[in-house]
This record gives C-alpha cells, sequence and structure tokens, in this order.
C-alpha cells in the first residue's frame, strides 16, 4: 500500500488556495478503482480540506459529510455523486478545478488549471472514470483522443490504461433511481 503521509506531501503544493477541495472518498485516495470526475465543487465548507485528512486513515469522509451537511442542503449533484460512488465502491469523487464555487462562471482564470487530476490521475491510475459535464468531456478528449459517452471506451492517458465513460447533460437531472443504476452499471465494467 502506498504510503499516506507521502502522498499528502505531494498533494500539499498543488493546492493553491485554502478552501480547494481536490476529492471526496472514504478512507485512503490510494484504494480508490474508479473516478467520479465533474468541473468544480459548488459548496465552499467552513474548514481546510486538511481538516478532513488522516495520514493514517485517509480522508474522513464522516467529518466532511456533517460539514457539508451543516453548509448545504443535500441537492444538485452532491445526491447522484453519492449514489454513483455507492455503486462503485472504492470511489474518489474529483473535479477538474478544485476551487469551490456556486457557479461554474464563478471561477477565476487561475482557478481553471487542471493540475490536480492530472496528480491525481498519476498517484492512482484508476481502472475506471465516469466524467459528467462538459468541460470535463473535451478534458478527457484531449487527453485521450475519445469522447466520453455512455459506452465505455478503452482510454489511455498519462501511460495508464482505463475505462472511460461519460454523461453530457447535468448530473443534477438524473433521476437517484437512475444515479443507482448507473453507479451498478459502471461497476460491472471494472
Amino acid at each position: 500500500m502506498k504510503d499516506l503521509r507521502g502522498f499528502r506531501e505531494r498533494l500539499e503544493p498543488l493546492l493553491s488556495e485554502k478552501n480547494s477541495r481536490p476529492f471526496v472518498c472514504k478512507g485512503s485516495p490510494l484504494a480508490c478503482r474508479s473516478f467520479v470526475v465533474g468541473l468544480n465543487a459548488a459548496t465552499e465548507l467552513p474548514h481546510d480540506f486538511f481538516s478532513y485528512w488522516s495520514d493514517e486513515d485517509g480522508f474522513l469522509y464522516k467529518e466532511f459529510s456533517e460539514d457539508y451537511d451543516k453548509t448545504r442542503k443535500r441537492g444538485g449533484n452532491r445526491p447522484r455523486i453519492e449514489r454513483i460512488s455507492a455503486g462503485l465502491g472504492s470511489c474518489l469523487e474529483t473535479n477538474l478545478y478544485a476551487m469551490p464555487t456556486r457557479k461554474a462562471a464563478l471561477l477565476k482564470a487561475k482557478d481553471r488549471k487542471a493540475p490536480l487530476i492530472e496528480f491525481l490521475f498519476d498517484e492512482i491510475h484508476p481502472a475506471l472514470i465516469f466524467v459528467h459535464s462538459g468541460e470535463p468531456i473535451k478534458f478527457f478528449e484531449r487527453m485521450t483522443g475519445l469522447r466520453a459517452g455512455p459506452d465505455p471506451a478503452r482510454a489511455k492517458w498519462l501511460d495508464h490504461e482505463f475505462i472511460l465513460v461519460g454523461r453530457s447533460g447535468p448530473l443534477y437531472t438524473l433521476g437517484l433511481t437512475d444515479a443507482d443504476q448507473l453507479g451498478d452499471r459502471l461497476s460491472s465494467l471494472i
């Protein structure tokens, strides 16, 4: 098993702002076999990312979830991402950009750099990436030469092969039962 402390030490310099949120997962991100990738987090939390981190256990999901519930109602993409992730099991929920904003249009040019997704991909080597919304789909198309769609495709990026699946419409338009089924379908691919 890779070293969580070393992972944190390599991650820290990539977080440009205190309120950056590079990912959410349950426990060790290094154990995650799949990624769910969106554009950016919509909710800024009251504590910095490393308040939800332990070098022994990884990401402290329970503490994150409690703070999230105090900060925002569970609407929008969050319930769908949670259901997809539950179907996948060991899943890293991440975004192209780590800066949380209520709307994507509020991202500044300096926030629209994607070194975090490259770092996470290169460190973890997921077997599957599910990407949702236009800009993340275009990013992976540039990186792999493949357009992510509903049908799984074998992709390669940074000398690592993985399965790429995408959904172009906003994730919040996906019904909760459909999100459960999508998580189960994605799980069956790995």
